[in-house]
């Protein structure tokens, strides 16, 4: 195979993962409800939070050790995603 085919295909294969992540979160913005704003975060659900990141991480770097580099970046980005929803809430403190 050359490698502009495999360039190609890996190229076609990140643009269907990225399309259908697109679609999918547009539906979601579409049909998403706003619930009650002001409650009170319990610290431990926070935690649960940070668990899933650090969840994220090792299945990010999981997938990079096995050459699977969309799904490693896919990883990554949900991680990012939720410690920036994190701080945007002002349930965490940091600094990228």
């Amino acid at each position: 195979m050359s490698r502009g085919c495999s360039s190609g295909s890996l190229e076609d294969s990140l643009k269907t993962r990225a399309l259908r992540y697109i679609e999918n979160m547009r539906r979601i913005l579409s049909e998403v409800e706003v619930t009650q704003t002001a409650i009170a975060i319990d610290p431990l659900e926070v935690e649960k939070l940070l668990d899933w990141v650090r969840n994220y991480v090792e299945d990010s770097y999981h997938f990079l050790d096995k050459g699977d580099l969309a799904s490693s970046l896919v990883a990554i980005c949900y991680a990012e995603g939720i410690m920036e929803a994190l701080r945007l809430l002002g349930l965490a403190r940091f600094e990228w």
